[in-house]
C-alpha cells in the first residue's frame, strides 16, 4: 500500500525524481552475484548514466535537481527537447554517433528527461530523444522503459511502451541482460509493496533485518558480507524509491495504486514483448539470474504479506514474469524453492508450485493427447463384409497388406518422433530444473521452524517424506515441529525411530511425548532395536535409554526389565559396550540380586550396631519410627530422587529388602516401586517424607 508518508519518508529534500541520478556506484550484476552466493563480484564501470545502478554513478550538480512538484505533463520537457534538438542539428548524426559521446551533465539531462515522457505518455518526444542519446545512454533509456511496464493501465500506454522499447533497441541500446536483472528485480518488489500489510517505510527496514539475518548465516569473510549487504540494501532503496516515483504520479492523475487483473495482463504482455524483442541475446545463465533476482526480494518479504497473498492480483505479475523466466531457460527453480522453503517465505513457495504446476498441466495435456491418437489408432480393425466376390476380396486383401504395411511404418515413425519429443521435452525439463524437490524443502522448512511453509508443502506441494526432517526435529527437541509432523499423521514405524532419536539425544521432553502414540504391540516388537540404536547413537550419555526404562515403555514392568535383562546378558557385538555394561550393572537381574544382598547386609549392620554399639545415644532407647528412619531415610530419599514408573533393578532390590524389614512380613519380589515406597512411607515420621501424596504419584 503506497501511502503519502511513505512518499514524503522516502522521497526527501524536494527530490522526488533524484532517485535516477543518485550517487549510489553499484552494477547490477554485482548486486545479484551478492545475492546468489554473497561473493564480492567486480564491478564492470563504464562512462556515467542517468539511471540508478548504472555503472558509475554521474557527479550532480545543485542544479541539476528537478523540484518535488513536477508534473507529469510535458510542457518542460518540449522545451528542454527543443533546445537538444536545435544544438544537435548542428551536427551530423553519423558522426555524432561514431565520433562524439554525449557529456555526463547531458546524460545525465537527457536521461532526467525521458524518464519524464515516459511518465507523461508522449512517444513524439520520447522518439525525439532517443535520437539525441549516445550508446551508454540508449541502454539507459532501454531500462528506464522496460521499468515502467509494471506501472501501465491501459493498452495505450502498453503500445507507447512497447513501441518505445522496439525504437531504443532499433537505435543501437543491447544491454538487454542488465535491463532483464534490473526489471525482474523492481517487479518483485512492485508485487511485494501492493501487499495489504506492506508500505514503502516498512518495506525498508524489513528487507534490511532480513537480509542482515541472512548474512549472518553465510561463512564468507565479514568484509564482503558487510559489502554485499550495503549493495542489495542501496539496490532495494533505488526500487522502493521508483515505485514511490510512479506511483506518485499516478496519484497526481486520479489513479489508483493497485493493478487489476486486465492491467497485470497488459504488463506481462509488454515484458513478453521485451523479450521477443531481446531474443538470442538473453542466454539461459541471463535467465537464471533473472529469476534469482524476481524471488530474492519475496524471499526476505514473503513472511510478512497477508495470508492468501500469493493467489490474488497483486501476484499475478510476479507468478507470470517467473513462468515466463522459466520457458526461458532459468534453471535455478530448485534452489530458489529451497532457499524461499529455509526462509519461510510461505507466499514465495506458494507462487512457485503455482508456476511449476501450470507447466505441468500443459505438459500433461500433451500427453494425454498423445494417448488419445494410440487409442484411436489402435481401435482401427479391418473388417471383409459377406457376399462380397473372391476378386473383390483378393483386391481388398492385397490393398489393405499395403495399408498395414504403411501404417506399421507410419507408426514406427510415430513412436520414434514420439520418443524424440519425449527426450527433447525431458532435457528441457532437466534443464530447466522443473522438478523442485519438495521433500527437501520440507526438511529445510521443519528445520527452522517454519510452520506455515511446512503446511503449504504439504498441502499444495504433496510433500510427504516426514521421516527425515522428524528424527532431526527430535533430536534437537524441537518440540513444535515434532507435534507438527504426528498430528499430521505418522507411521509407526516413523513414530519408533524419532523415538530413538529423541532418547539418544537425551531429548527426553520428546520421548515423553512421543510414547502415548506409539502402540504398545509396535514398541514390543521393536523394544531390542530401540535400546540398541538409543545406546549406541547416544554421545556418551545414556539418559535416554534410563528415561525410557524408567518410564516402562514398555506398559509392562516385567517385559521392560526383561529386555533390559536380555541386553545385559547379551553377545551380540552391536550392543554398545558401554550400553551393555550400564544394564548389567543396573538394570539386571543380577543387578536385582546384588541390591538384595546389598539390603541384607545393611540390615545385618544396623542390627549389630543396635545391639553392640557402645555410643552415647543408645538407638534400642529410641522411638521405633526414628530407628527406621535412621535405618532407611537414605534409601528412601535416592528413591525419590530415581523417580519414574520403574526402577534400577539394584535400587528395587534394595527396596524390596527395606519393606520386607520394616513391615516385619514377606514381600513379593515383583513388587514396583508404588507399592515398595507406600510400606516404606508408612513406617517413617511424616515430618522426614517429602510431599508423600507426590511420591505417590511419581510412581503410580
Amino acid at each position: 500500500m503506497v501511502e503519502e508518508m511513505d512518499l514524503v519518508h522516502l522521497v526527501k529534500d524536494n527530490q522526488a525524481e533524484d532517485v535516477l541520478c543518485s550517487e549510489m556506484e553499484i552494477d547490477e550484476n554485482d548486486v545479484l552475484s551478492c545475492m546468489n552466493d554473497h561473493r564480492n563480484v567486480g564491478s564492470e564501470k563504464g562512462e556515467g548514466s542517468t539511471v540508478v545502478f548504472s555503472r558509475e554513478a554521474p557527479l550532480l550538480t545543485k542544479d541539476a535537481l528537478i523540484s518535488k512538484d513536477y508534473s507529469c505533463g510535458s510542457k518542460k520537457v518540449r522545451s528542454r527537447t527543443s533546445v537538444l534538438m536545435e544544438e544537435s542539428e548542428v551536427r551530423s548524426k553519423d558522426k555524432w554517433k561514431q565520433e562524439k559521446k554525449l557529456s555526463r551533465q547531458d546524460r545525465i539531462e537527457l536521461g532526467r528527461l525521458f524518464q519524464r515522457v515516459v511518465s507523461s505518455q508522449d512517444s513524439e518526444l520520447a522518439e525525439n530523444l532517443i535520437q539525441l542519446a549516445d550508446p551508454q545512454t540508449l541502454n539507459d533509456m532501454l531500462c528506464i522503459a522496460l521499468d515502467s511496464i509494471w506501472f501501465l493501465m491501459t493498452r495505450q500506454e502498453l503500445n507507447i511502451i512497447t513501441g518505445l522499447i522496439k525504437k531504443i533497441v532499433a537505435n543501437g541500446a543491447n544491454e538487454f541482460t542488465r535491463a532483464a536483472l534490473r526489471t525482474s528485480f523492481l517487479a518483485s518488489c512492485v508485487s511485494a509493496c501492493q501487499s495489504r500489510t506492506m508500505s514503502l517505510a516498512d518495506t525498508v527496514g524489513i528487507m534490511a533485518q532480513r537480509l542482515h539475518e541472512r548474512l549472518q548465516e553465510c561463512h564468507s569473510d565479514e568484509v564482503l558480507k558487510a559489502e554485499a549487504g550495503a549493495k542489495v540494501q542501496k539496490f532495494t532503496e533505488w526500487a522502493l524509491k521508483c515505485i514511490g516515483i510512479h506511483c506518485r504520479c499516478q496519484e497526481n492523475k486520479g489513479r489508483r495504486n493497485h493493478s487489476t487483473i486486465v492491467e497485470v495482463q497488459l504488463q506481462l504482455s509488454a515484458f513478453k514483448t521485451f523479450l521477443d524483442i531481446a531474443g538470442n541475446h538473453l542466454s539461459g545463465k541471463d535467465f537464471t539470474e533473472a529469476f534469482d533476482a524476481a524471488c530474492f526480494p519475496l524471499t526476505l518479504f514473503s513472511s510478512s504479506f497477508e495470508p492468501g497473498w500469493a493467489s490474488g492480483t497483486s501476484a499475478t505479475a510476479i507468478q507470470g514474469l517467473l513462468g515466463m523466466l522459466v520457458e526461458g531457460g532459468a534453471d535455478n527453480v530448485n534452489q530458489c524453492f529451497l532457499e524461499a522453503s529455509r526462509f519461510g517465505s510461505t507466499e514465495l513457495v506458494r507462487i512457485l508450485l503455482q508456476v511449476l504446476s501450470g507447466r505441468c498441466r500443459r505438459g500433461g495435456e500433451l500427453t494425454s493427447s498423445s494417448f488419445v491418437g494410440k487409442k484411436q489408432r489402435g481401435g482401427e480393425t479391418g473388417v471383409v463384409g459377406m457376399g462380397v466376390s473372391s476378386r473383390a476380396v483378393a483386391r481388398r486383401g492385397r490393398a489393405m497388406e499395403v495399408e498395414d504395411r504403411t501404417a506399421r511404418r507410419g507408426r514406427v515413425m510415430e513412436r520414434w518422433n514420439g520418443r524424440e519429443r519425449e527426450r527433447k521435452e525431458e532435457k528441457i525439463a532437466q534443464r530447466n530444473s522443473l522438478d523442485v524437490d519438495v521433500d527437501l524443502a520440507l526438511g529445510f522448512a521443519s528445520h527452522y521452524s517454519k510452520i506455515g511453509t511446512m503446511d503449504c508443502l504439504v498441502e499444495e506441494g504433496n510433500a510427504g517424506a516426514f521421516l527425515g526432517p522428524l528424527m532431526r526435529a527430535a533430536e534437537r527437541g524441537c518440540m513444535q515441529v515434532v507435534q507438527w509432523f504426528v498430528t499430521r499423521g505418522c507411521k509407526d514405524m516413523e513414530l519408533c525411530l524419532a523415538l530413538t532419536a529423541a532418547a539418544s539425544s537425551s531429548q527426553v521432553g520428546i520421548a515423553a511425548y512421543l510414547l502415548p502414540h506409539i502402540p504398545q504391540h509396535v514398541l514390543a516388537a521393536l523394544s531390542i532395536e530401540i535400546l540398541k540404536a538409543a545406546g549406541e547413537r547416544s554421545s556418551g550419555s545414556l539418559d535416554g535409554v534410563v528415561f525410557l526404562l524408567r518410564s516402562d515403555f514398555l506398559g509392562d514392568p516385567a517385559a521392560t526389565y526383561a529386555v533390559a535383562d536380555s541386553m545385559a546378558r547379551s553377545s551380540d557385538e552391536s550392543v554398545a559396550s558401554d550400553l551393555r555394561a550400564f544394564l548389567k550393572e543396573h538394570w539386571s537381574e543380577a543387578a536385582f540380586a546384588e541390591g538384595l544382598r546389598f539390603g541384607q547386609d545393611h540390615f545385618v549392620n544396623i542390627m549389630r550396631i543396635f545391639r553392640r554399639g557402645s555410643s552415647p545415644i543408645c538407638l534400642k532407647d529410641l522411638p521405633q519410627p526414628l530407628v527406621m528412619s535412621i535405618a532407611y531415610l537414605p534409601l528412601y530419599r535416592e528413591c525419590l530422587e530415581a523417580g519414574g514408573q520403574l526402577l534400577p533393578q539394584k535400587l528395587r532390590g534394595q527396596l524390596v529388602e527395606a519393606a520386607h524389614r520394616v513391615s516385619g512380613r514377606p514381600v513379593s519380589k515383583n513388587s514396583q516401586a508404588r507399592e515398595l515406597m507406600a510400606i516404606l512411607e508408612h513406617h517413617l515420621p511424616t515430618f522426614f517424607l517429602q510431599a508423600p501424596t507426590v511420591t505417590r504419584a511419581t510412581y503410580r
